[in-house]
């Protein structure tokens, strides 16, 4: 709401004025209703945009809103000096000098090797449930595989969506989603919904996951210019990761480190969870886990340096 917009900019305009020393650098998040309001305190300061995503017009007509903040949005990058990019899909698309850095990554230290089940699977997606991000694609697609016995046999799998529904549909939303589960379960597979974890709780669901999918739509033009942040924190842990092959993930460092899907069709879905299910049941996903922990840490202690390189400059 408009309030808490202003409640949080007085909040932050008085924390600059009262903390931030002439020399200091400030990164500021492209959130456009904020440039409105803090534009004039940030241009007095050397301050480096930090660029997760861009808006765009996914319908014919033009959306005021979407209008207004595609305009702010612009005015933000055309008045910063340096942007930290998350990713270079992104990069590519603005055509502006930067540097690219991935997150957020999460410090993980298994103390033992992972005890796995030789017949239970626990699956989770965690995030927004709606269609954009694909939490209901997934769903559908565990509907239809345990209802046309689409997946591995003699098998307990358990698949966890982790999240939150929102917007004005928010309660008819979770009704349908609901429903669906409730078909799955029918069928075999158990499926829950799980809300309002804390981090803590979060962390442990993704530690004692096998695999984690990112159902995210590569039809859907906010899949374009947005890299979805929770992929390097599965990583983290080295889990399997089932992923669509939107651009930004492809393009990516992480490209490599996942299971891909290449349309948002249910069958192709089901075939990359199959085979992330098979390295789990074959024990091959303990190795795998090895080499990803290795991977990532070099990962974050090279864009550390690089990070420190250019705040320097």
């Amino acid at each position: 709401s408009l309030k808490k917009i202003l409640e949080a900019v007085k909040e932050i305009r008085n924390y600059i004025s009262d903390h931030v020393r002439s020399d200091d650098k400030i990164i500021f998040y492209s959130a456009p209703s904020m440039w409105l309001f803090l534009k004039d305190i940030l241009t007095r300061y050397d301050w480096i945009l930090e660029l997760e995503e861009l808006h765009y017009f996914d319908k014919p007509h033009i959306n005021p809103i979407r209008w207004a903040y595609k305009s702010l949005e612009n005015s933000t990058i055309a008045m910063s000096k340096k942007i930290i990019y998350v990713s270079e899909t992104l990069k590519k698309k603005v055509e502006k000098d930067g540097i690219v850095i991935y997150g957020p990554f999460e410090d993980y230290q298994p103390n033992t090797p992972p005890v796995r089940s030789k017949t239970d699977v626990k699956i989770i997606y965690t995030g927004s449930i709606d269609e954009t991000r694909g939490a209901f694609l997934l769903a559908k697609a565990f509907a239809q595989g345990s209802e046309m016995r689409m997946l591995p046999n003699g098998l307990n799998i358990e698949v966890s969506f982790i999240g939150y529904f929102h917007g004005r549909n928010a309660y008819k939303q979770k009704k349908e989603f609901m429903t669906i589960l409730d078909s799955i379960n029918r069928n075999g597979i158990k499926a829950v919904f799980k809300e309002n974890l804390s981090g803590s709780e979060l962390r442990e669901e993704i530690i004692k996951a096998d695999i984690c999918v990112m159902p995210q739509k590569i039809s859907s033009k906010f899949s374009e210019y947005s890299f979805p942040s929770k992929l390097p924190r599965y990583l983290s842990y080295g889990k399997l990761v089932v992923s669509s092959a939107i651009k930004p993930v492809m393009e990516s460092s992480f490209g490599g480190l996942v299971i891909p899907y290449y349309s948002d069709d249910t069958e192709e879905m089901l075939k990359a969870i199959t085979k992330a299910i098979e390295l789990v049941y074959s024990g091959k996903s303990c190795e795998y886990e090895k080499e990803i922990l290795n991977k990532i840490r070099k990962m974050v202690s090279e864009q550390e340096e690089n990070l420190i390189r250019f705040l320097d400059n």
